[in-house]
C-alpha cells in the first residue's frame, strides 16, 4: 500500500523549494532526503521562481524581548540571513526592512 500524501501549504512548499535551491544538492538527492518527490520539488521551485519567492510572502510575527544591557545592538534573523546592527536604526528603516523581508 502506498504511503499517505502529505498536504503542504504554498508557504511550506515555497520554503522547502528555497531550501533545495540554496542547498547545492540535486533534486533527486534533496527529495530523497526530505521525503518528497522530485516532480513535486521541481514544480515547487518553478512556483518560487515565478512568484518571486513564496516563503518570503508570508510574514510571521514573533515576540520581541528587550534587554536593557544590549539596547544599542540589533540582530535580525530571517531564515539563513542574519542582519546585525551596532546601534538602533530609525523606525522608518525598521519599517522598510520589514516590508523588504516580507
Amino acid at each position: 500500500m502506498a504511503g499517505k500524501r502529505k498536504r503542504r501549504s504554498r508557504v511550506e512548499r515555497g520554503r522547502i523549494a528555497e531550501r533545495w535551491l540554496s542547498s547545492g544538492m540535486t533534486a533527486t538527492e534533496f527529495a530523497a532526503k526530505h521525503g518528497v518527490t522530485t516532480a513535486s520539488l521541481t514544480r515547487w521551485a518553478r512556483e518560487v521562481r515565478t512568484d518571486g519567492g513564496l516563503a518570503r510572502r508570508s510574514a510571521e510575527f514573533v515576540e520581541v524581548k528587550t534587554d536593557p544591557t544590549h539596547a544599542a545592538y540589533v540582530r535580525v534573523e530571517v531564515g539563513a540571513v542574519t542582519l546585525s546592527l551596532d546601534r538602533l536604526p530609525p523606525p522608518e528603516y525598521v519599517a522598510q526592512l520589514g516590508r523588504a523581508l516580507c
